[in-house]
This record gives C-alpha cells, structure tokens and sequence, in this order.
C-alpha cells in the first residue's frame, strides 16, 4: 500500500478494499433506510495495506455470515478462469479511461496469461447503460431519509452558501440530494425497462458457469487516478464501473498495481459471483506479489521512484545530516538562472554591440534552440526513468547516463569526457572576471594608488571558494541560488544606476559607430562562442532536474531562467550600446565611472562568480569523486579532491588571463556538441526506444484470440464502430425505435475518431521533432567546426601573452 506522508496517513487509493454485498452489517448505519434490499447498495468490507489481511479482518467483520463466504478454503489461482472487457469504453459521454487503467488492467491480464491461466474477453450487452441500470435500481429504494432536516431547503440558496463556504452542509450532501431529486425526471416505464436490462445483465455474468465458483472478472474501478477535491463531481459518469457491480450484487476487490507519472496510485477491481468474495482475495493477493507495487510500465513517479532509490542505495544525507529535500519548479529556476550567473549583464552586451542589429537575432537563434535542446534532454531523462527505472542509480552522472542508454559505453566515455572539460573550462573564466573585477576595485577606490594585480587577487579567491566548493549537490543549495539569484538582479539595477549617472564627457553620441551593415563572419563566430557559453546549461541541467520534485517541469524551468536573464541582459545592453556605443569594453564594468553603485556592483559580480562556482561545477565534482571512490556524504576526501580541481583552475588562470579567448573557446568548440548535436541526436533516438518499448509491451498484453483493445481507433476501426458497439452493448436509444438517431450517432463519432486520429497523427510528428531535430544537428556540426577552426587562428596570434607566470618569474 502506498504510504502518503510521514505521518503514515492512508491513501485509499491505493489500498485493498474489497466491496460485500449483504455479508457486512450496517445496523447503526446514519442516516438508517427502513428498505428491506439498502444493505444490497450500502455495502461494507474492510480495507488493508497488505491482501494477505483481507481474509482475517473480513471473517471478523462479517460475524456469523463468514460461514457463507468459505474465507479459509484454499484457492488454486492457476486454475480460475479470468474473463475481461474486450472494449473499455462505455457510453459516448463516459469519462474517458486514463492510458495508466489501460496499462493495468492490460499489466494484471498478462501476467495471468504467462501464468497459463484461461482468459476470456466478455462482452455484455447492456454494460454501455451502467450509469442508467445503477441509478435505477438505487431509485427503487423506499423511505430513503432526507439528508436535510428541512423538508424542503431551498437549492439555489444551499449552493451559493456553500460557494461562500457558510453552509453548513458539505456539497457531496448538496449534490446528492440533486442526485435524489433526479428520481423524478425518469418515468416509471423507463425505470422497469433499465431495471429488466439490469437483470438480464446480471444473468449473463452468471450465465454458462462463467462467474460461478471458478470465475473473476477483471475491469477498471474508475476510468482516471486519483482526483482533486471537489474533482470527481464533474467525472460523475466514472462511478459506473463501480456502481454497475454493486447494482448487480456482486462482491468485488479494489487491487492497487503501482502509480502514474504523477505518483498517483491506479489499479482495478476483481468481481466474482455472489459469495466467492474468496476468488477476489486470492486475486488479489496473487496480482501483489507479482507487482509488489512497482507498476514498471508508468514507474517514472516520485514516490516510486523514491522507493527505489532507496533501493538502489541512492539516498543519502546532506552536509547536516537526514535526507535531502527535492527541488521544487521555483528552487530549479533559480538555480537555472544562477548558472547563467552575471556574464550575460556584464559581459554579453559587448558582442551584441560588435555584431549591430545582427547581434539581436543571433541571440535570439542561439538562445530559442538553447531552449529546445535544454527541453529534450529533459524529456530524455523522463523516458529513460520510464523505460529502465535503475537509471536513477546513475543520477550524479545524467547526461553520461543518457549517452550510455542510447548509443553505448563509447558514447558515455566521450560525453563525460567532453563535459568534464566543459564544466572546468567554465571555472576559469568566473576567476578571471572575479579577480579583474577586484583588481578595478581598487584601483577606483583609491584613484590609481593601490592597484593589487588580479593575479594575487586569483589566490585569494581560490583559497575563499574552497570552504563553498565543498557543499554537495544543488539541492544542498537552495540558499546558494537564492542569493545569487538577488546578487544578479542587484547587479542589473546597479548597473543601470552606474550608467545613467555617467557625466564623463560633454558630447556624446547615442549608439556611436553602430552600423546597420552585416558584421565580419569572423565576428559572428566570435559572438556566438560567447553566447553559447554564456548561456549554455546542457552539463548542469540534468543535475538539476534529477534532484526535482517534478522532473517533467524541467522545461518551464529553464524557460522561465532564460526569460529572467535575457531581460535583465537586454536592458543593460540597451543602456550600453545607447550611452557607449562600439566603445563598450568586454566588461561593462571597466568603462563605468566612479560611483557607490560601481563599488557595489564589482562586489556583487565577484561574490555571484563564487556561488555560480559552486553550482556549476558540482557535476564536475560527483563525477571525479565517484571516479576515485570518494563517499557521497560530506568527508575529508571530497574536501582534499574538490579544493586540488579549485587550485588547477587557479593555477590556469595564472597562465591564460584571458577570459574572452577562453570563452569563445570554450563556447564554441566545446559546448557545441553538448548544446546542438547531441540533445536531438539523443532524443531522437530515445524516441525509437520509447516506441519500440511500447509495441513490445503491447505485443506481450496481446494474443491471437483475445486482445484489450487501448489503441486510438484507426480507420478499419471507425468504419465499424457502429456496428460492433451494437452487437456487443445494444443501443444508447430507446428500443423499438425506427429513427436514425442511431445511425447519426455512428456517423458523428466515426468522424469524429477519424478527426482524433489525423490530429493525433500530427501531433505525433511534431512531437517526433524529426525535421527540427536534424536541422539543429547540422546547425551544430557547422557552428562547431568553424568556431574551431576561428578560436585555433585567434589562440595562435595571442600566443605571447603576458601571464602572472611570466611576470613573477621577472
């Protein structure tokens, strides 16, 4: 049974309740019904978290009456018939039933069939009215009592109260006393046609011995999981399945197998004949030891998978100790926009401005596939969780994972390979800016008087981030990205403060030197390099959605992150190019005058760099400690292996400091990849698995001679639809009618199903995003090779630069 808080509250969902028709007394019952047949539809039985204490509690409960059930006589399950629904829709305005019911129903049938057992699909005639035949026989219940104490309340009135939450009624009471009142509305002829139709029904589950001694039936107890509250009162038609066998007078046994992707339990019911209430427990108790409620099929939920997690050794503790909380949509997006940190504010603006009006769209191209390709590799993880749940055992390393799942070890080797060096590479220019942007500090502060180099200033910072470094995975960070999140945003405002309080010089032209013209090519790849760096998430991404609440948000999270920091990027590139024009430095902050808010901005941006440190470079850091078999709980080894990779950063910035070159190189020839080939190359390929995974496991819940049927319709479908639906339920309209009503029913919903099915179908390829995918490829390939080969020419003429290596060694 499903555990749904700490406070070991119980879900009933998910639990083993099987229903008794008679057997159970009501006596004490309120409101009391003096109607000799209301224990027939008020029936009682008990519910449990495990099958194998139905049997016990349900002797007790049933009192003298347990004789009659034979509770302890053994069952050979292998030797009961089990019969299904070939059809699972009803009548035309049914709830539509949820492709996890399917699923289960579909999980429990097979898993008879490979047993060896005898199933049969039946078709009832009559069974599309359920609605109808279960509210007739309950509408001929007599001195039913009122739920009200007046006589006659006034309905309007009771249901605006209740909107206002001043009734003192519930508005389950309110609604059933509608329900009640209803009675009226069908005449007494139509209410013995569906009460003759609801003993012809249950003679035919009867009938041939089928649900004697030696039969159940297996169907859905309610066509969608779990609903919100208030919820089930506009899904009122999903109680037939429930309240057809009830009416009937047959016990039944609500089997929890598993969950949905939103963690929400599903199952079916078991139905045997009058008194074989031992049949559904047995059932019961056989379907959970085959599932133990790991329903694999839809096993992508987080309680499922926190279960197995657990199992695979997966939880650990935080830096203080008790198992970590997981990341909700609000934490995730300020993560996402942490690691797009302050360059997008104060270095970006500057290859905007170099490219002109061209820079615009670029960014915009760059960006909108950066958010395609960051939404598919989301998507990837989800479907790798769906199809390999043990997946999850390899959540400190996803995106290798994911390189693993669809083409190999080799492809993994590479993956990690190249994002190890990607999310390194990353460091260097954080410690570049930080220590230059400290360097300018004081040398503002004190006009020119103390200028301490950025070289020093790189040791310094080194030593300070080694204490942040040693935290553990984003969800140890919650305080970290809200920080950083306020420092961004302050950085924004305060550099448009620093820009529009800027006095020097009198004259000064708006957008000085912009041309309208298209810039150099060499210019363009420069700029893309940058951009692609700058906003470039792909090897952190997947460590934040691991570590969600609800993975599949991940895409509203990276969209919503990019949507913050692009705005606060293009207002301060707007300010820039506006007062500065083609004179912006690579730093916005080097051509600021001197000012409190410039002294305030350079702190900020230095203390953002740190914490977008420490978050970035957490992927980094799980994978060489997993590598050299470092525990994943805080220890003296994590702290000696992450402060050495903080010191070779140092120690690289000391002999590149420059921060431009390493982003474009880094941006551009190794961000690429990560960003626009492999994401769609991935996703496509995991879409082939998901399809393949799916056509096997209906090939395994199908069979020459009986199939539940869960596909959408196809045109050989629609064209007998009619038909079939006639020859196994009868008619929705009145008997003995000539009309046509029946034929433009048919005819409606042939049309509709072939308009579901084209819909569907494009969907599906735009789903697929088969053409969307290949040009993003290509695109990738192109931009990568020719960033490369751009940033080897540019390496090769700043090869003599003036490093603080070069300078202490004078």
């Amino acid at each position: 049974m499903y555990q749904k808080s700490p406070e070991k509250n119980i879900d009933p969902c998910s639990c083993f309740a099987p229903i008794l028709i008679g057997i159970v007394s009501i006596k004490g019952h309120l409101p009391a019904c003096t109607d000799a047949h209301f224990d027939q539809y008020l029936s009682l039985g008990p519910m449990c978290r495990y099958a194998k204490d139905l049997p016990l509690l349900l002797g007790i409960m049933s009192g003298a009456n347990a004789t009659r059930l034979r509770l302890t006589e053994p069952v050979n399950v292998d030797k009961l018939k089990i019969y299904y629904p070939q059809k699972l829709d009803l009548t035309v305005n049914a709830v539509p039933i949820a492709p996890e019911i399917r699923e289960s129903l579909s999980s429990a049938l097979k898993y008879f069939q490979n047993k060896g057992s005898y199933t049969e699909p039946l078709n009832f005639r009559y069974f599309c009215d359920s609605m109808q035949l279960a509210s007739a026989s309950l509408q001929t219940l007599k001195n039913v009592p009122n739920v009200f104490a007046a006589s006659e309340p006034s309905l309007p009135w009771e249901l605006l109260k209740v909107m206002l939450r001043q009734s003192e009624h519930t508005f389950a009471t309110i609604f059933m006393y509608m329900l009640s009142a209803s009675k009226a509305t069908v005449s007494a002829k139509n209410r013995a046609r569906y009460l003759r139709m609801a003993d012809e029904l249950r003679q035919e589950f009867t009938a041939s011995d089928k649900l004697a001694t030696d039969g159940v039936f297996l169907m859905p107890s309610f066509p969608k999981p779990a609903l919100r509250h208030y919820e089930s009162f506009g899904h009122v038609t999903g109680f037939m399945y429930t309240m057809i066998i009830n009416a009937l007078g047959f016990p039944a046994t609500q089997v929890p197998l598993g969950f949905n992707r939103d963690g929400l339990p599903v199952g079916i019911q078991v139905v045997a004949g009058p008194n074989q209430d031992r049949l559904c427990l047995a059932v019961a108790q056989e379907l959970e030891k085959a599932f133990v409620m790991a329903y694999q099929s839809y096993s992508s939920s987080d309680q499922l998978l926190q279960r197995q997690r657990e199992q695979l050794g997966y939880y650990g503790s935080d830096v203080f100790g008790g198992p970590s909380r997981k990341l909700s949509l609000l934490f995730a997006t300020l993560c996402v926009v942490d690691l797009f940190g302050v360059f997008p504010i104060v270095a970006l603006p500057k290859s905007i401005i170099s490219c002109g009006l061209y820079g615009v769209p670029l960014v915009l191209f760059v960006i909108t596939l950066q958010i395609y390709t960051a939404t598919v590799l989301g998507r990837c993880w989800t479907i790798a969780e769906k199809l390999d749940p043990s997946i999850v055992a390899k959540n400190r390393y996803p995106y290798a994972a994911i390189a693993e799942f669809t083409y190999g070890k080799r492809m993994s080797v590479f993956v990690t390979v190249l994002l190890d060096l990607t999310v390194f590479g990353g460091g260097i220019p954080n410690l570049l800016v930080a220590a230059q942007n400290l360097q300018l500090l004081g040398a503002r502060v004190s006009d020119g008087s103390l200028e301490v180099s950025f070289c020093y200033w790189l040791l310094i910072i080194g030593l300070l981030l080694c204490p942040i470094m040693w935290l553990g995975s984003p969800k140890n960070m919650r305080t970290l990205a809200s920080i950083s999140v306020v420092v961004c945003s302050s950085v924004a405002i305060l550099t448009w403060i620093s820009i529009g309080e800027d006095r020097s010089g009198s004259v000064w032209t708006p957008f000085k030197d912009i041309t309208l013209g298209l810039p150099p090519f060499v210019q363009l790849l420069k700029a893309y390099g940058i951009i692609a760096f700058q906003f470039d998430i792909h090897p952190m991404l997947l460590t934040i959605q691991v570590d969600m609440q609800h993975k599949r948000h991940i895409g509203k999270a990276v969209l919503y992150g990019i949507l913050t920091t692009c705005t606060l990027s293009a207002i301060t590139t707007l300010l820039t190019a506006y007062r500065y024009g083609m004179d912006a430095p690579n730093n916005v902050l080097q051509i600021l005058p001197r000012s409190w808010s410039l002294y305030l901005t350079i702190l900020l941006v230095t203390l953002q760099l740190c914490l977008s440190s420490a978050v970035g470079n957490s992927a980094l850091f799980q994978h060489i400690e997993d590598m050299l078999g470092a525990s994943r709980d805080f220890t003296i080894k994590r702290c000696i292996i992450r402060s050495t990779l903080v010191w070779l950063g140092v120690l690289i910035a000391e002999i590149l400091p420059r921060f431009d070159l390493v982003m474009g190189i880094i941006g551009g020839t190794l961000t690429g990849p990560l960003i626009f080939i492999l994401p769609p190359l991935f996703y496509q390929r995991m879409l082939e698995l998901e399809k393949i995974y799916s056509q096997e496991l209906k090939r395994s819940y199908s069979t020459e001679s009986s199939q539940v049927s869960e596909d959408p319709l196809e045109d050989s479908d629609t064209e007998t639809l009619g038909e079939t639906r006639r020859t196994w339920y009868g008619t929705i309209g009145s008997q003995g009618s000539s009309l046509s009503m029946v034929q433009v029913r048919d005819t409606l919903q042939k049309w509709v199903a072939m308009l579901g099915v084209r819909c569907k179908e494009l969907c599906h390829f735009m789903y697929s995003d088969c053409i969307l995918a290949g040009s993003v490829i290509v695109f990738g390939i192109a931009a990568t090779l020719a960033s490369t080969y751009y940033n080897m020419f540019d390496a090769r003429d700043t090869q003599r630069w003036f490093s603080c290596l070069s300078a202490w060694r004078r």
